[in-house]
């Protein structure tokens, strides 16, 4: 009997905890890449599949382990015949994203499996969206944040636990 209610309190730690994060996310829609907004080299014909079921795994483990606030999305596998520049920028429309709010894009690196942060300067917030400036082509996704007045929108780090004997 302890270890069933033990494994329903555990339940009910977990969930709760879960839903304090998503506490400050926005409510948003799916992201559609509107390669006619978007910026790019002349005749590159950029292209968007969705993310393998991979990708978007190494996408979760890295958001889990860097224990991001927010709502995790995918963008999708952009990919055109032609290397990104300095002027490409890919727009994406977000239902329910707002000017201010904080969107951190995720690349998957295909050649190493290593998940990569764009910079911040490199990616833009609008009401409706957001684009960004891509370095190299592969799998993306992002992380869409409302963040409070005074809290810094960056991944958090929990305490040490404190240990001793309190008054």
């Amino acid at each position: 009997m302890k270890k069933l209610f033990s494994i329903v309190m555990a339940l009910v730690l977990v969930l709760c905890l879960s839903l304090s994060v998503f506490a400050d996310s926005p409510s948003i829609g799916a992201a559609t890449v509107d390669f006619g907004n978007s910026t790019y080299p002349e005749g590159a014909n950029p292209q968007r599949d969705d993310v393998s079921s991979t990708a978007m795994a190494g996408f979760v483990a890295y958001y889990a382990a860097n224990k991001y606030l927010g709502a995790l999305a995918p963008i999708g596998d952009i990919y055109m015949d032609a290397s990104p520049d300095a002027n490409t920028w890919f727009y994406v429309t977000v239902s329910g994203l707002k000017a201010g709010d904080t969107v951190t894009v995720l690349h998957m690196n295909e050649d190493s499996d290593a998940i990569d942060v764009l910079p911040a300067a490199n990616v833009r917030v609008f009401d409706g969206g957001f684009e960004f400036q891509p370095t190299s082509l592969s799998p993306f996704s992002y992380i869409a944040w409302r963040p409070a007045a005074s809290t810094p929108p960056a991944a958090t780090t929990p305490a040490a636990p404190q240990t001793g004997v309190y008054a």
